[in-house]
């Protein structure tokens, strides 16, 4: 008797498990779809952090949707697949519908929403790289790449070694290659003052057509410095 209800209580179990919907949490982008499986006869809720404007589906005929507060509830009404676009504020999150297996189908799915990594490429410096002129010194301490903007960024260090204040701004900069001019696109300077034995940041962004290194030009006041950022860096 008692193995019998045994049996019974397992098979109750394994079937409700068999049969029972997730509650699962995938996350979203602007270059990344999601996954949502779906069973006819059953209501998949999606859920996201701020409410819907406005839904699109692929094949509009086939499914039931509905959204309120920050749910979007789909139904299938057949097996036919379609994508989903979910319209908030400030994003737009797009999932794959897979209706079909009764056996394997979400519940509840929490909408999340993850921005790419920017491929941003950074060589490390091995040695320091430096030009000096007087009581000024300028350091070379970081090239960093952006493969989506196509932008290089090129980091230094302006040190001050007078034992009074020195204005860098306005500085002229300017680049060469072979003694041609380079396009700057621009400089962004930390301070603009300097005190005596202190330093500012200086970075500067271009675009280059080739991959080879090339010469930074610095007027500061009176005093003129060059910096060579070499090949292996960039």
């Amino acid at each position: 008797m008692k193995l019998s209800r045994l049996c019974l209580y397992l098979g109750f179990v394994l079937s409700f498990n068999l049969f029972a919907g997730k509650i699962k949490t995938i996350t979203v982008g602007p270059n990344k779809m999601g996954t949502i499986y779906l069973s006819t006869g059953r209501s998949t809720v999606l859920s996201l952090k701020t409410p819907p404007k406005k839904i699109i589906l692929g094949n509009s005929n086939y499914f039931n949707a509905e959204f309120t507060g920050i749910d979007v509830t789909i139904q299938p009404l057949s097996n036919v697949e379609s994508n989903l676009f979910i319209y908030t504020d400030k994003y737009r999150y797009g999932v794959i519908l897979k209706p079909g297996n009764p056996k394997r189908y979400d519940d509840l799915v929490y909408l999340k929403w993850k921005e790419p990594r920017s491929k941003q490429k950074k060589k490390k410096m091995k040695e320091l790289i430096s030009t000096r002129r007087r009581d000024k010194r300028i350091v070379l301490t970081n090239v960093s790449f952006n493969s989506r903007s196509d932008l290089y960024f090129v980091d230094l260090e302006v040190q001050n070694f007078t034992k009074r204040k020195i204005r860098i701004s306005p500085t002229k900069i300017w680049i060469t290659r072979n003694d041609r001019m380079l396009p700057l696109l621009e400089k962004v300077i930390k301070k603009e003052v300097i005190s005596s034995g202190m330093a500012t940041r200086l970075r500067l962004i271009l675009r280059l057509k080739k991959k080879k290194g090339f010469t930074t030009h610095f007027k500061i006041g009176k005093s003129k410095l060059k910096l060579i950022v070499p090949r292996r860096l960039l």
